[in-house]
């Protein structure tokens, strides 16, 4: 199996045209197809965005509502749509290439990998203090998506987009926030249907 946040780098992946072998879900790929000779904006991004990274979205945002913290899902989903909205335009004027992407995609996917694996331990206190070196793990490699990322997107753009980036994985690779969310028995049904939807995302491939 494979679990979530393909936050950031699985939605900035390879380009088919890049590679010979089966690709996964590329967000600003997948995006760019559905915008083509279109303004970008944020708006318009998740309206184009494949069908799960809406729903992958759509569940995250309701877990940080869920858990009280309606504002940090905003502000997520927010950054985030405007850094790929960005990703897309330096793609699109062949300034980054989908290929110095796929090392943050690895890091992400083992991240996700590996709370897919814990979706057991839902709502089990003694089991979840066993696993926090896991829960450890998945914050390290979120913040070397995060690193992965800075280093690539840093040269493009402005100090104010990049604290963007710091703002998603300070919220999202916050240790706390990820176990408080596994000890909640009052919302497995929730994240159920995220680690679905994550791993539907992390499960695509091209044809």
């Amino acid at each position: 199996g494979s679990y979530t946040t393909r936050l950031l780098a699985s939605f900035i992946m390879t380009d088919p045209d890049e590679t010979k072998t089966p690709s996964k879900g590329n967000l600003i790929l997948r995006t760019k197809k559905n915008m083509a000779g279109k303004v970008v904006s944020s708006k318009l991004v998740k309206k184009a965005l494949p069908e799960e990274a809406k729903q992958l979205l759509k569940w995250l945002r309701i877990i940080f509502d869920k858990t009280g913290q309606p504002k940090n899902g905003e502000i997520v989903e927010k950054n985030l749509l405007k850094i790929v909205a960005k990703g897309k335009i330096l793609s699109d004027e062949k300034l980054v290439s989908m290929k110095e992407f796929l090392v943050a995609d690895e890091a992400l996917r083992r991240s996700f990998d590996i709370l897919y694996e814990l979706y057991d331990y839902n709502g089990n206190p003694e089991k979840i203090k066993k696993v926090h070196y896991k829960f450890e793990r998945v914050v390290k490699y979120l913040r070397e998506v995060e690193e992965h990322v800075t280093n690539i997107l840093k040269q493009h753009l402005q100090p104010k987009s990049m604290g963007k980036i710091k703002v998603i994985f300070d919220i999202l690779a916050d240790i706390k926030f990820i176990e408080g969310v596994w000890l909640s028995q009052e919302i497995s049904d929730e994240l159920f249907q995220l680690v679905n939807a994550l791993s539907k995302y992390t499960q695509f491939h091209y044809n």
